[in-house]
């Protein structure tokens, strides 16, 4: 019985997406604007359209657990298609390498996942 209800809450948890805060730092002027999307949403901040693919914990033995989030970060353009200025993983973690968002005036951070 009790391994049937397990399963149960499992396929339940399958379901749910992860809800990704993430905090957009304005370079030039320090302040960090917070940003809550779910897995699959999109929203327009700025000059920049961020969309978030997944959000997940992950263990480590060294900082126990780390959110990883895979996001696509476009540059919104007056005209035109938008350019595609990210696509990847970042992570809670700074011991984790990522790619640089290639923005002069924004960076993108993950503060944390909560599901």
């Amino acid at each position: 019985m009790l391994i049937r209800v397990l399963f149960f809450l499992l396929i339940l948890s399958q379901g749910q997406a992860a809800t990704v805060h993430l905090l957009i730092l304005n370079k030039i002027t320090a302040k960090k604007t917070p940003l809550t999307l779910k897995d699959g949403e999109s929203v327009p901040i700025h000059d920049l359209m961020i969309r978030v693919e997944e959000g997940r914990h992950e263990r480590d033995s060294f900082d126990g657990s780390i959110d990883f989030a895979v996001l696509n970060v476009f540059l919104n353009q007056e005209e035109g298609e938008p350019i595609l200025l990210y696509q990847g993983e970042i992570c809670s973690s700074t011991r984790y390498p990522q790619p640089p968002l290639e923005h002069s005036l924004y960076d993108v951070m993950l503060d944390y996942i909560e599901d």
